[in-house]
This record gives structure tokens, C-alpha cells and sequence, in this order.
């Protein structure tokens, strides 16, 4: 009877599938203690598995930063050639303060109010809160 984990296998992380798993989980910025975790082993055997697999240290050894780079400029490349959603997200990331995707109405409710306390009409509130009578026509 064997006692413990099942006995994890480096050839099974060297497959193309596997390896790909492991690059994007990389790329989308998991730590290696996240992506030992995945894979069920600690990170001490996950950087000595490193040290012996060159596919294993080809697919974990993304720079973040160069793949930033190269994503902005893919974007940039694509906003200037005419892709209006790319634009978009362009000017919604780098001008937040005059470009925002769903920006918060600016409405001011001119009513005398009655002890301190504001009365506003139903189209104010609509106004104000333009999600929740779609979701009450429902």
C-alpha cells in the first residue's frame, strides 16, 4: 500500500499541452508557488524540475514585463490602424480621467427638500439609477 500524494512525474509536465498550460498560467501573472500548487508538487521540487527540463524552464520563464510591452504595442498598432474598440481601450486605460466605459451620471437634483431631506422625482431616480428599472421591466 503506497502512503501519501500519488507520485507526480516530470514527463507528464513536458508535454506541448501541459507546457502551455503552465506558459499562460505564467503569463497571466501566477506566481510559482500558484502554479506548484496547480501542478500538485511544492516549489522546491517545482525550480529543481526547472533546473533539469529545458522545456519546463522555457515555458516558465516569461518575462511579464517584455510580454507587457509587446501586448501595448500589439494594441497601439491596432488603435492606430483604425480599430475603434481598440481605441477605446487605449484612450479608457491611459486618459482615465476623460475617457471612461461606463461613467457615473452627473445629475443634480434641484428640489427645496423638506427637514433637510431631498425629494426627487421618479424620472431623477431613473436617471439616477438607469440599471434597476431595466432590471424591474424584466
Amino acid at each position: 500500500m503506497t502512503r501519501g500524494r500519488p507520485r507526480i512525474d516530470l514527463s507528464q509536465w513536458e508535454q506541448e499541452e501541459q507546457l502551455t498550460i503552465l506558459s499562460g498560467l505564467r503569463k497571466s501573472g501566477e506566481s510559482m508557488q500558484d502554479i506548484a500548487e496547480y501542478m500538485g508538487i511544492s516549489v522546491r521540487t517545482l525550480y529543481s524540475w526547472i533546473k533539469q527540463s529545458d522545456k519546463l524552464n522555457a515555458a516558465l520563464s516569461v518575462d511579464l514585463e517584455v510580454a507587457n510591452y509587446k501586448i501595448e504595442s500589439a494594441l497601439y498598432q491596432t488603435a492606430i490602424s483604425g480599430n475603434v474598440n481598440a481605441q477605446i481601450t487605449w484612450l479608457c486605460n491611459r486618459c482615465p480621467d476623460k475617457w471612461k466605459r461606463n461613467p457615473k451620471p452627473e445629475i443634480e437634483i434641484q428640489s427645496p427638500g423638506v427637514n433637510g431631506v431631498v425629494i426627487a422625482s421618479a424620472e431623477d431616480l431613473k436617471r439616477l439609477h438607469p440599471g434597476e428599472q431595466k432590471e424591474k421591466d424584466r
